[in-house]
């Protein structure tokens, strides 16, 4: 009779869990918010109620010119190094504790006096190299073969 039981091998392997990918953007919208000035010019007329401004009145014709103002926006850019991105690889070592069965054939041997193995009747005595439940034996052969054996070997010696 030979006697088996599995042994658990645990090793390791090496599997991709996924991409990290970093992405620089060239481009995005921004807005800035500046308050311009405005300069126009409003003519008015008024009438006028005091008589002596009267005399020196002077009817050549003339020009003026008041310049009027809009502030514009003005929009530069300037480069500058703002960040610096540093990308590498981090390792770790964690211990996994795996749980699992397994099998192992057990012998359980159960020595019965020479008296007791004669009275089992020959129906109820298991037949040569069958297995026995409850009842070992050490070559494969139930105890009632063995015992029978033993007290022919006993007679001979007496």
């Amino acid at each position: 009779m030979r006697l088996a039981e599995e042994q658990l091998n645990v090793g390791k392997r090496q599997v991709g869990t996924g991409i990290t990918r970093v992405r620089r953007f060239v481009e995005r919208p921004v807005e800035a918010n500046v308050t311009l000035y405005e300069e126009h010019v409003e003519v008015m007329k008024r009438t006028i109620s005091d008589r002596r401004d009267m005399k020196d009145i002077d009817w050549s014709e003339q020009i003026i010119e008041v310049r009027e103002t809009v502030e514009q926006p003005v929009v530069s850019m300037a480069v500058r190094v703002a960040e610096e991105v540093v990308i590498r690889r981090k390792g770790s070592d964690h211990i996994k504790t795996f749980h699992d069965t397994v099998r192992k054939q057990e012998l359980e041997v159960e020595r019965l006096p020479a008296e007791t193995v004669e009275r089992v009747s020959e129906s109820e005595a298991p037949r040569i190299g069958s297995p026995v439940s409850g009842i070992g034996s050490d070559r494969g052969m139930p105890v009632r073969y063995k015992s029978i054996q033993r007290q022919e070997h006993d007679r001979t010696e007496r």
